[in-house]
C-alpha cells in the first residue's frame, strides 16, 4: 500500500463503508508523486483513521529514510474534515 492507486484497489474489492484505510502522510509521503489533498479527495470517507505527520523527502536519500517537512498539512486536514467531520 504505496500509492493512492493501491488503497483504491483495496477499497474498491470490498466496497462497503466498513472498509476503510488508515491515511498516513509520513508513510505515502516518501514517495515523489504523492498529493495528500488529491488523496483525501479521493479517499475522504472512507479514512478511518489519520496519521498526520508533514513530511518531504531530502534529496538523495532513501526512500523511506531521511524525511523532514513537504505536505500541505492544513490542507489535507481541511479537505478530509469539512466532508468527514461531526
Amino acid at each position: 500500500m504505496s500509492s493512492c492507486a493501491d488503497y483504491s484497489l483495496v477499497l474498491n474489492a470490498v466496497d462497503l463503508p466498513a472498509n476503510g484505510a488508515t491515511l498516513c502522510t509520513g508513510s505515502l509521503g516518501v514517495a515523489e508523486d504523492f498529493d495528500g489533498p488529491a488523496f483525501v479527495k479521493t479517499h475522504g470517507p472512507r479514512i478511518h483513521f489519520a496519521h498526520l505527520r508533514n513530511t518531504k523527502r531530502i534529496a538523495g536519500s532513501d526512500a523511506r529514510g531521511q524525511i523532514s517537512l513537504r505536505h500541505p498539512i492544513l490542507r489535507v486536514i481541511r479537505i478530509w474534515w469539512v466532508p468527514c467531520g461531526p
